[in-house]
C-alpha cells in the first residue's frame, strides 16, 4: 500500500521500505494480528510476573487496580513495539536490551520524578525509593520481553515482517 505525501502534493511513498521487507509485500491485516498477539502476550506476562512487585507497594483497592491496569497497558504497547523493533534480528541482544531499557527508563524515571516531588528530597531514603521505582519498571519490561522471546521461539508469535505464507 502507498501513503500520500502529507497533503502537500508530494509523491506517494510505500508504507514499508523494501529494505525492511525483503520477503516481499507486507500483509497489513496479518501483521496487525501478530502485533495484537505480541501486545496481549506482553501485557499478560509482564503484568502477571510483576504482580508481586505491584502488590507489595500498593495500598489496595482502586489504587492497586490502577497500578495493574497501567502496567498492563504499558506492556501491551511495549509488546507491539518490541515486535517491530526486533523484527527477525533475534541475535541482537543490544537492540533487545535497548528496547527494554528505553521503555523501562521512560516509565520508571517518570514514576521516580512524581515520587520525588512528593517526598523529602534531602533524605537518601527518598532517592533509594525512587531508584527502586525506576528499576522495577525496567524489570517489568524485561519480564514482558522474556514472554515475547518464548512466544517467538515457539512460533506462537511471528516476527515482523511475517515470513511469506506457503499456502494460498
Amino acid at each position: 500500500p502507498l501513503r500520500g505525501g502529507g497533503g502537500g502534493g508530494g509523491a506517494a511513498v510505500p508504507k514499508w521500505s523494501s529494505s525492511s521487507t525483503s520477503a516481499g509485500p507486507v500483509d497489513d491485516a496479518a501483521e496487525r494480528i501478530e502485533s495484537i498477539k505480541a501486545g496481549t502476550a506482553a501485557a499478560l506476562g509482564g503484568t502477571l510476573l510483576s504482580l508481586p512487585l505491584i502488590l507489595s507497594q500498593s495500598p489496595g483497592g482502586l489504587v492497586t487496580a490502577e497500578s495493574v491496569a497501567g502496567t498492563a497497558l504499558s506492556c501491551l504497547v511495549f509488546g507491539a513495539t518490541y515486535r517491530y523493533a526486533v523484527r527477525s534480528d533475534f541475535g541482537n541482544e543490544e537492540l533487545k536490551g535497548g528496547v527494554v531499557a528505553g521503555f523501562g527508563l521512560a516509565r520508571g524515571l517518570g514514576a521516580a520524578d512524581v515520587y520525588l516531588h512528593g517526598s523529602d528530597t534531602g533524605d537518601i531514603g527518598s532517592w533509594l525509593e525512587a531508584a527502586l521505582l525506576a528499576g522495577e519498571s525496567v524489570l517489568t519490561f524485561a519480564f514482558a520481553a522474556a514472554v515475547l522471546e518464548q512466544g517467538f521461539k515457539r512460533g506462537l508469535i511471528l516476527p515482523f515482517p511475517r515470513p511469506p505464507s506457503d499456502t494460498k
